[in-house]
């Protein structure tokens, strides 16, 4: 991190471009919790999910997301990478997503949402 002026600036370490689209997400945990989402930034390899329960880092997760102008759902097998101090957010990573959730995402994010 580096200041200036009394701001701080964060070291941005994202990959691939994110599309800030509020998508609702269908949540299970691998302990069969549920639970529906929001997400707060998506992107090729993951997103950031709002989210009304508690994760642990490293806890698997299956993801469906509704897509808007898409007939079937996206399925994405994620893991937990980072949760917030309060819990609310939490960053995760797709584990190998399908072919379609790669297709679909991708026409997502050259949208601009």
């Amino acid at each position: 991190m580096a200041s200036h002026q009394g701001q701080v600036a964060v070291l941005e370490r994202r990959k691939e471009r994110r599309s800030t689209a509020r998508l609702k997400v269908h949540l299970e945990t691998s302990s069969h919790k549920r639970a529906m989402c929001e997400t707060r930034d998506i992107s090729l390899s993951g997103l950031c999910l709002a989210t009304p329960i508690s994760l642990r880092l490293g806890e698997e997760l299956v993801l469906t997301v509704d897509l808007p102008g898409f007939r079937l759902p996206l399925v994405l097998l994620s893991l937990v990478r980072w949760v917030s101090r309060d819990g609310r957010l939490a960053g995760v990573q797709f584990m190998a997503p399908r072919a379609y959730d790669v297709w679909a995402l991708q026409r997502i994010l050259s949208q601009g949402q």
